[in-house]
C-alpha cells in the first residue's frame, strides 16, 4: 500500500523536482520562441527564475543541442545569448476588409517574406483562407521553402472570437464569417496548424515581441482603426477575458446621447474618436467636397493645419478619457498606440497622454508610459506569426 505522501506508480507528481525542471524547461523555451534570442540575465527575469536555475537549463538544453549559444555585449558587459535551435518559419496573416497581408519570420523573428493582396469586400471565410493558401505558396516557394518548414501560421481578424475561435458577433464588415467554423475551414485549406485571434491582441503580442517591451509587461497596445479595440499583455499572455472579449475599449460609453454605434448603444467612443470619424470632421471642418484620406491627414498634421489639430485633439481627448479607466483597472507598465493614424504623432499623442494623467488614479495615470507604435502596418501580420510560433512550441 503506497504512503499518502507517494503518488501512484504511473502517474506524475506535478509538484516533484522533475516536474518542476519540465515546467520551468518548458518556459525557458516558451520565452525565446515569444521573444527570441535574449541573454541568460534577460531569461531570468522574463521567467522569475533564479540565474542558477536559468544557467543549469541552458547547459541541458545546450546539451540536447536544442539551442545555440553565443558570446555578446549587452549594455556593456559581456553575456551570452541563447537562441532556439529551429529552422522553421511561422506565418502571420493579417485579414481586414478590403486587403490581406502575409510575413513569414523564422525563430529569430527575422522577417523572412512579405505580400499583400486585396480582398473584395464582403468576402466569406472559405474563399479567403483559400486565397490566403495560394498566396501563402507562392511566397514559400519564392523563397525556396515547402510546407514542412512552417511550424504554424496564426491569422489576425477584426472581430471578437470566442473560446472556440468562432466569430462571436455579427460584424458588418465580415457578414459571412459570423458563427463559422474556422478551425474545420481552416484545416480543410492548410496542411499545417491555424491560430486565429482578434487583430488587437495579435498587435499587442506584436509589441512585447519586436518592440521595446520585455515579457514581463503588463501591456496595453490599443488599435485605432474603424473601431477601436485594446490588446491586454499579462506576463507574456494575452489576456482574453472570460469567452473572448476583452479590450473592447471602443464599446465603453463616453456620450450616453451620443451617435448610435453598430453594436446598437449610443455614445460609444468609436462613434467620436474612430479613424472614419476623424476622417468626417475633418471633411465637416474643412469644407472639403470629399472624405480626406488617412495620408490626407498625416499630411495636413504635418504642415500643422488647424483644423485638423483641432479634430486630432479632440478625438485623443476622447481615447485617453476612455483609456484612464483601462489604465486604473488594470495598472500596465506601458500603453501603445497604434493604427493608420499613428504617423501622425504629437498631435494624437499628447491629448491621449493629458487625459489619461488627468482622468486615472493619480498614483498610476502619469506613471504610465504612452507612446506610439513603430511597426506600422506589419503589427498585425507579426503577432500572428508571433501567435503562430509561440503556441507551437514543441513540449519537451
Amino acid at each position: 500500500m503506497a504512503r499518502p505522501s507517494q503518488s501512484p506508480r504511473g502517474h506524475r507528481n506535478p509538484g516533484s523536482q522533475p516536474a518542476l525542471r519540465r515546467q520551468n524547461t518548458l518556459r525557458v523555451i516558451e520565452v525565446l520562441a515569444q521573444g527570441g534570442p535574449t541573454t541568460q540575465a534577460k531569461l531570468a527575469r522574463a521567467t522569475g527564475l533564479s540565474t542558477g536555475t536559468i544557467s543549469n537549463i541552458v547547459k541541458d538544453l545546450h546539451s540536447e543541442q536544442r539551442i545555440s549559444t553565443r558570446a555578446v555585449v549587452d549594455s556593456g558587459r559581456r553575456a551570452i545569448e541563447i537562441s532556439l535551435n529551429d529552422d522553421r518559419i511561422s506565418i502571420g496573416l493579417d485579414i481586414d476588409a478590403t486587403r490581406m497581408r502575409i510575413v513569414a519570420t523564422n525563430i529569430d523573428h527575422d522577417l523572412v517574406g512579405e505580400v499583400v493582396s486585396p480582398l473584395p469586400y464582403g468576402h466569406d471565410p472559405t474563399s479567403t483562407l483559400r486565397t490566403a493558401r495560394r498566396e501563402v505558396d507562392a511566397l514559400l516557394s519564392a523563397h525556396g521553402l515547402a510546407f514542412p518548414d512552417v511550424v504554424a501560421a496564426g491569422v489576425s481578424l477584426p472581430i471578437i472570437l470566442d473560446q472556440d475561435r468562432r466569430p462571436l458577433i455579427d460584424d458588418p464588415r465580415f457578414p459571412s464569417w459570423h458563427d463559422q467554423d474556422l478551425a474545420g475551414i481552416a484545416e480543410a485549406v492548410f496542411p499545417f496548424p491555424i491560430i486565429f485571434e482578434n487583430d488587437a491582441n495579435v498587435q499587442a503580442l506584436a509589441h512585447v515581441t519586436w518592440g521595446p517591451y520585455s515579457l514581463n509587461s503588463v501591456l496595453a497596445a490599443v488599435k485605432v482603426d474603424s473601431g477601436i479595440g485594446a490588446g491586454l499583455i499579462v506576463n507574456g499572455k494575452i489576456l482574453r477575458g472570460a469567452f473572448g472579449g476583452s479590450g473592447e475599449l471602443g464599446h465603453l460609453n463616453i456620450s450616453p446621447l451620443g451617435e448610435r454605434c453598430h453594436c446598437g448603444n449610443r455614445g460609444c467612443l468609436q462613434t467620436v474618436a474612430s479613424v472614419d470619424k476623424v476622417l468626417s470632421d475633418v471633411r465637416r471642418a474643412r469644407h472639403l467636397h470629399q472624405v480626406p484620406t488617412v495620408a490626407d491627414i498625416v499630411d495636413l498634421t504635418r504642415r500643422r493645419d488647424p483644423a485638423t489639430i483641432r479634430v486630432l485633439d479632440e478625438a485623443g481627448q476622447a481615447i485617453g478619457l476612455a483609456l484612464a479607466s483601462l489604465v486604473t483597472l488594470v495598472n500596465p507598465h506601458a500603453v501603445v498606440i497604434s493604427g493608420p493614424l499613428a504617423p501622425v504623432g504629437a498631435p494624437l499623442l499628447d491629448p491621449i497622454s493629458r487625459a489619461v494623467s488627468r482622468h486615472a488614479h493619480p498614483a498610476i495615470g502619469p506613471r504610465t508610459v504612452i507612446s506610439m507604435s513603430q511597426l506600422g502596418e506589419r503589427a498585425e501580420a507579426l503577432g500572428a506569426s508571433a501567435l503562430a510560433a509561440h503556441g507551437a512550441t514543441v513540449p519537451i
